[in-house]
């Protein structure tokens, strides 16, 4: 989920952090992660992307796992790009 009243307040107090998303959660909430990426104060690291046990995943679901929330954070930031 988002806390939104979490970020209001990093927001208002002035306090660097780093978000750890998931790649799923990044696609499907593409103006939440944009304002993340947008703000001074908050950095965005990636998460897996649904969250699975790496352990017990092979090949191409291992894959999607790892590089999956690379390609929804670069998405991200290209239409933020596009949209300044």
């Amino acid at each position: 989920g988002y806390e939104g009243a979490i970020v209001d307040y990093l927001r208002a107090q002035k306090v660097k952090a780093t978000f750890f998303a998931g790649g799923h959660w990044m696609a499907s909430h593409g103006t939440r992660t944009q304002q993340l990426l947008s703000d001074p104060l908050f950095e965005i690291g990636t998460h897996g992307w649904a969250h699975r046990n790496t352990r017990r995943l092979r090949g191409a679901d291992l894959r999607q796992e790892i590089l999956a929330p690379s390609v929804a954070y670069a998405s991200a930031r290209a239409e933020l790009s596009q949209a300044q």
